[in-house]
């Protein structure tokens, strides 16, 4: 990810992309993989941003989601993998996917590296390398799924129904049969808050 320059024969637009018509196979794929890497970047760069403006700026998630337009639970996964795997230790060989399944296993400076390191020198796929850590920490149903970002995944959904809930006003909750399906929907969530507070 250390060079993220873009050449013809494609040019980056602020809405898109645009192609050479006589563009090659092989120019294609150079400008896909920094497509990828740059994705890669964005994400985890965003992740400091997020980090950052929390930390030294005080600003909230809320607000950094309603001016980016990005859900709270997205924003939280990219600066949770930022701040436990800082950038100086991070590689620019490896996917963001890779430093999201490692940092969601260990913060152990010195494990992070070993991981790191395994992955560069096998380049496993992201799924391979989240199975691996499942089997390492012991997880008895490791061999029968993959899930990617599994510890965040609910987050982004949980938000973005907690912000629908704050932006309706009181006469949205009087009708009577939004009032019962909200009810019937939230019990559970309601139930295991409870039980979670037990645990």
């Amino acid at each position: 990810m250390n060079d993220l320059s873009l050449k013809p024969p494609a040019e980056i637009q602020a809405t898109g992309i645009e192609f050479n018509a006589e563009t090659s196979v092989e120019e294609f794929q150079k400008v896909w993989t920094f497509l990828i890497r740059a994705h890669d970047a964005f994400r985890l760069a965003l992740g400091d941003a997020v980090a950052f403006a929390e930390s030294q700026l005080k600003f909230s998630l809320d607000e950094m989601s309603l001016a980016s337009g990005i859900d709270c639970g997205r924003l939280r996964e990219y600066a949770t993998v930022a701040k436990r795997i800082p950038l100086s230790r991070r590689s620019a060989k490896l996917r963001y996917e890779h430093h999201q399944a490692i940092a969601a296993q260990t913060t152990d400076k010195a494990e992070q590296l070993e991981l790191l390191q395994y992955c560069e020198r096998n380049q496993p796929k992201a799924s391979e390398l989240r199975q691996m850590l499942r089997v390492k920490a012991g997880d008895q149903n490791a061999l029968l799924s993959d899930n990617p970002g599994e510890r965040f995944m609910p987050f982004p959904a949980i938000d973005r129904t907690a912000d629908f809930i704050k932006r309706q006003k009181t006469e949205f909750w009087q009708d009577p049969t939004i009032k019962r399906d909200w009810l019937k929907r939230l019990k559970p969530l309601v139930e295991f808050y409870s039980d979670l507070e037990r645990y």
